[in-house]
């Protein structure tokens, strides 16, 4: 008699044990992450970016920004190195390929050297959830070689 009551606290508390370790699975799957979610929101950037650059032709397109699943608010922020997104007072970067300039290309020959110069001389562009940004691929003779060149306004 005494084996059935004992196994039967036993699977009671087994059953609590697991109970108590699938709320804590629950509990964490449903807190906001607001990292994660910004990496979401960059590497959707990217893989849209390396997508219409794997044709090798010119596009237009426009991109909002999006809000994080939380509805908190994103500032991304476009320029010279990676693209910044922040929310919640947490920050992520990222590099992008094709690069992604902020300045427009007005058709002149280029070379790596003026690239640069105007990469560096160009002001960062800031962007919130809702801006709506256009984003432009040109094919263009970089250095004696066709490169896509991607610009964002």
């Amino acid at each position: 008699m005494t084996d059935f009551v004992v196994s039967k606290v036993v699977m009671s508390v087994c059953a609590l044990l697991v109970a108590g370790g699938l709320a804590g699975i629950v509990e964490t799957s449903l807190e906001a992450d607001p990292g994660g979610d910004l990496e979401d929101i960059l590497g959707d950037l990217q893989e849209m970016l390396s997508r219409l650059a794997s044709h090798g032709c010119d596009f237009d397109l426009t991109w909002t920004v999006p809000a994080l699943p939380s509805t908190s608010a994103v500032h991304m922020s476009f320029g010279d190195g990676p693209v910044v997104a922040r929310a919640d007072g947490v920050t992520r970067a990222a590099e992008m390929w094709p690069e992604v300039h902020t300045w427009t290309w007005d058709g002149r020959p280029l070379n790596m050297t003026v690239v640069e110069e105007l990469d560096s001389s160009s002001p960062r562009l800031e962007a919130w959830t809702g801006d709506a940004l256009a984003i432009t691929a040109y094919e263009v003779l970089l250095d004696d070689c066709r490169e896509l060149l991607v610009c964002v306004r």
